[in-house]
């Protein structure tokens, strides 16, 4: 490409401000503040990969119930993640991680490309149930940054978004849901803390 494209800024950007010191969501909000990121830059950045790059992204993209992750960029050290989220069409929507009360193993930032979505804020209380404290319209344009513990969900999600998302490094190994009428919250372990439970399967043949 003969100029940089967006995803290759914000990449630069967030790298250089964790590597002398900032924080993941401070270097991801200057990131994006700086970069404007939009629906044709992303575009012009897609279209400009080469066929292994274009490969690489098919490869660690996957589908969840609300919506595409698209695999743009993934970085090791200093860690970081950053898709790009295709919300479903609301009739191929299923009830899903995004849309009940959960939290991440990671901190999180996001700018919204197109559409918008309500995400509502929720309080864990004494007895491991959550209560909804705040909700909050989101629309273009608007950057939103979620610490590892905070515990939010989605709705009224626009026909037609899209958000780009950096994921920080992981803080712990597992995240927690908040399924209507389930007393305990579900658990969804990562890979990493999984690996134990798989040497021991295949250890027992």
């Amino acid at each position: 490409m003969s100029r940089q494209s967006v995803v290759v800024q914000i990449v630069e950007h967030i790298s250089k401000q964790i590597e002398s010191g900032g924080s993941h969501l401070r270097a991801c909000l200057s990131a994006f503040c700086e970069a404007k990121p939009n629906p044709r830059a992303v575009l012009d950045h897609l279209t400009g990969l080469n066929a292994s790059d274009q490969q690489a992204l098919f490869d660690g993209s996957h589908e969840t119930t609300t919506h595409y992750k698209w695999l743009l960029y993934r970085q090791y050290s200093p860690w970081f993640t950053l898709w790009l989220h295709e919300y479903k069409p609301r009739h191929l929507q299923r009830l899903g991680y995004a849309q009940v009360p959960h939290n991440h193993r990671y901190d999180i930032s996001s700018v919204i490309l197109a559409g918008g979505y309500v995400a509502s804020a929720w309080q864990l209380l004494e007895d491991n149930t959550v209560a909804a404290t705040h909700a909050t319209q989101f629309r273009f344009g608007d950057v939103i940054q979620l610490k590892h513990n905070e515990i939010h969900s989605l709705d009224k999600i626009t026909e037609g978004t899209i958000t780009l998302v950096a994921e920080g490094h992981r803080i712990k190994g597992v995240s927690q849901a908040y399924y209507p009428g389930q007393s305990q919250p579900r658990q969804f372990p990562d890979f990493p803390q999984r690996w134990p439970e798989l040497v021991s399967q295949l250890d027992r043949h």
